[in-house]
């Protein structure tokens, strides 16, 4: 009888109820959790970071070209927006906003 709860608990089964013990699986989980990158971004976030970017850049090499303050100040914008909001809803809401900000400002100067 001792042989076998011996064998039993070096096998990691519990003494009482026979059944095995479960293994620590934290760390394996964290993986399996969906996808994510690093330091928590999504891609919904990194793609909406890239795209805004993209606009971004776009608006700052015309307003290089036409001189034309709001556009790059806009271009700018678009271009933080991405490092100071984590969601890509709200980053979509605020760009979106610059960009009619930037209209406003271009059609009314």
């Amino acid at each position: 009888m001792r042989r076998r709860m011996r064998l039993a608990s070096a096998q990691g089964m519990d003494k009482s109820a026979g059944r095995h013990d479960r293994m620590d699986t934290n760390a394996l989980n964290s993986f399996s959790q969906g996808p994510g990158l690093v330091a928590g971004i999504s891609s919904g976030t990194l793609f909406a970071s890239m795209f805004w970017g993209a606009v971004g850049c776009g608006f700052f090499v015309y307003a290089k070209k036409q001189r034309s303050i709001p556009a790059l100040l806009g271009g700018v914008g678009l271009i933080v927006i991405s490092y100071f909001i984590g969601s890509p809803l709200w980053m979509s809401v605020a760009a979106v906003g610059i960009i009619a900000g930037v209209w406003f400002l271009s059609r009314y100067d």
